[in-house]
């Protein structure tokens, strides 16, 4: 299944990448503990072409994986791994994914009933001048603030993932929390994870510690799914310098939270 994800999603000529690639296992492995009912293959001539992943999130149903074999596309074995792990979340309120620019794609998701939120994508190096003080609201968080992790997805996504960010401490990234205002943010490589928060100013601060520890850890940063009801990333972003670019829609479908102020998870939303 690695080598299905990276033959849909890899630019041409780029080779396999061994971190992200240990990155999916991680994912499947967990995936597969928690929600093994919603992860189907589609094979064709013994080999596995397409793979489709979703995950159950207290009223939340969540794609975490959609991918189709380069040489299968035109099967209708997207469309198949979308119908199978839809009707895993049958019982679910509220519906989301982070989709990519593929065409045929966003074609399946939009004939599902999912509303298309366009995105921006901001990143490049960090300029240490252009970073503001944080303010002392703003720790490093660890396995014993899950419970605030919790009650601020309850009222920003709509539903909790505790298993989820405990799974990506776990794989290294680093959680930085503020209990007052309550909020949270996610960061590995540079790259924002996630953060979700109870009012705009505390997901600024937030957001302002991710890009000061990517210029920490090397300098680039990067900070994705960037919806027009993030109006205060997009001014974070703007302000650190960083260059922006469309990017693929957020999907949503049926009752979710308010998905403000909040930048999702590709996979975990």
């Amino acid at each position: 299944m690695i080598e299905v994800f990276e033959d849909a999603f890899l630019d041409p000529g780029e080779g396999p990448d061994p971190v992200r690639t240990a990155r999916l296992r991680h994912r499947f492995t967990r995936s597969m503990e928690t929600d093994a009912g919603g992860a189907w293959v589609v094979e064709q001539d013994g080999v596995v072409v397409g793979v489709g992943t979703a995950l159950l999130r207290g009223p939340l149903w969540i794609l975490s994986l959609l991918a189709v074999r380069s040489t299968a596309h035109g099967g209708g074995h997207g469309r198949t791994l979308m119908r199978r792990t839809l009707e895993y979340g049958e019982r679910s309120r509220g519906f989301m994914l982070c989709a990519s620019s593929h065409s045929a794609a966003l074609h399946v998701y939009a004939s599902h009933g999912f509303r298309l939120l366009p995105t921006l994508a901001a990143r490049g190096p960090v300029d240490r001048s252009r970073l503001p003080a944080v303010g002392p609201g703003v720790r490093p968080g660890g396995p014993e603030d899950l419970e605030l992790c919790a009650v601020v997805d309850d009222a920003v996504r709509g539903g909790a993932r505790s298993v989820d960010i405990e799974a990506m401490i776990e794989r290294g990234a680093q959680l930085f929390v503020s209990e007052r205002p309550r909020g949270y943010a996610l960061v590995q490589d540079g790259r924002c994870y996630a953060v979700s928060a109870e009012d705009e100013a505390t997901a600024r601060a937030l957001l302002w510690t991710i890009i000061a520890s990517a210029a920490d850890d090397g300098g680039a940063a990067s900070v994705e799914w960037i919806t027009a009801e993030q109006q205060w990333a997009v001014e974070v972003v703007v302000a650190a310098g960083l260059r922006l670019a469309p990017d693929g829609p957020v999907c949503v479908r049926g009752e979710t939270g308010p998905l403000r102020p909040w930048l999702p998870n590709g996979a975990l939303l």
